[in-house]
């Protein structure tokens, strides 16, 4: 089985971010935090890389953000608006993001997404209700 968290490369932070994260020998339990303008991590005296944690996307995070579960097709998806999301390979973290009007559908994005923060921003770019 995979594991649900994984190590975010310095990269991945930026405002909106969502991320845990915890100190050597000074606690035991992770503290969720988002990223924004009056905190930066990266800023912070206990800056371990492996003192950070993100949770990989899955179902529960596309429900989140308004999707409901649907099917396109015979396929398994989450739709919210004219928006639709395929989630075909938990494990590999792909997505297809479709927008829809009548029967005219186009996909704005398929590739892979790790985090919900990341599908967030792509969903923001994308724009078309999503």
């Amino acid at each position: 089985m995979q594991d649900k968290y994984y190590t975010p490369e310095i990269e991945e932070f930026h405002v909106g971010f969502e991320y845990e994260w915890k100190c050597d020998g000074t606690q035991t339990d992770w503290t969720k935090s988002i990223c924004n303008t009056l905190m930066n991590p990266l800023d912070i005296d206990c800056r371990r890389t492996n003192n950070y944690r993100v949770k990989y996307l899955d179902e529960q995070d596309i429900k989140s953000l308004g999707f409901k579960e649907d099917t396109y097709n015979g396929v398994k998806c989450f739709t919210k608006n004219n928006c639709q999301i395929f989630y075909f390979a938990p494990e590999t973290h792909i997505i297809s993001i479709d927008c829809f009007s009548n029967d005219y559908r186009q996909t704005y994005f398929k590739g892979l997404i790790k985090n919900k923060s990341e599908l967030k921003r792509i969903l923001k770019m994308i724009g078309h209700g999503c």
